[in-house]
């Protein structure tokens, strides 16, 4: 997000009953690392509407060089905080039901990015990710940038950042779309509206079109977490 070029996307949801566990030893392991020059900076968001007990972290990077530095363990074990942290890296795997671990691409041609300047992208974000039936990544693209461009364009047109996947689940996309208050969902205009100023009788037919390559979609709004949070 906020035009990082690449990002390491980490998508974990949790046992039933877990979440002030989890919170808690994340929120001790974010104290041991924060500050330190090695450490990586991101993001912490929860689920405010979406699949429930679901978190999801955010880090940015500008070139996979970045990725030859310790790991978020190796640093907190180094801390002067008197915490066991491997016993917190336990507690907190023994929390997880599940945890997705992808890198994305930032792609320009699938954004209209937001302008406003912000610790972290938010306070909230609407996260739509969309994974394609096999044989549709460069038709669905390219129906993709003509959204794209059909925002830019429009004088409401929705502010986000479009992500492709470089390593992980194949043929995946992920929109953010951060906003400050619900209330300005009232004001978004939908994607057919948008289209239809700019593609007229073809709106109705690219989204039908782009429909049919989608494989499963989830739409959800996250929550930024300045506890769970080491902001970039």
């Amino acid at each position: 997000m906020s035009k990082a070029p690449f990002g390491i996307l980490i998508e974990a949801k949790l046992k039933p009953g877990t979440t002030i566990a989890a919170r808690d030893a994340v929120t001790k392991i974010v104290k041991a690392i924060k500050g330190q020059a090695s450490a990586s900076k991101y993001w912490g968001y929860s689920t405010g509407t979406g699949q429930a007990e679901h978190f999801i972290v955010f880090c940015p990077f500008q070139k996979f060089a970045d990725l030859d530095r310790p790991t978020t363990g190796e640093i907190a074990a180094k801390s002067k905080m008197n915490e066991d942290i491997d016993k917190l890296l336990t507690s907190l795997e023994s929390n997880l039901e599940s945890v997705h671990r992808s890198i994305v691409e930032y792609v320009p041609d699938l954004s209209n990015p937001p302008t406003k300047d912000a610790a972290a992208p938010g306070p909230n974000v609407y996260h739509v990710k969309a994974k394609l039936k096999p044989g549709h990544t460069l038709k669905a693209g390219q129906i993709a940038a003509k959204i794209a461009e059909a925002h830019r364009k429009a004088p409401n047109g929705v502010k986000y950042w479009g992500y492709t996947t470089a390593q992980g689940t194949g043929d995946t996309y992920h929109a953010f779309i951060p906003f400050d208050k619900y209330a300005e969902l009232d004001g978004w205009p939908t994607t057919g509206e948008v289209l239809a100023k700019t593609s007229g009788a073809s709106a109705d037919a690219l989204l039908t079109e782009i429909d049919g390559m989608i494989e499963s979609s989830e739409r959800s709004i996250l929550s930024y977490v300045p506890g769970l949070s080491d902001p970039a």
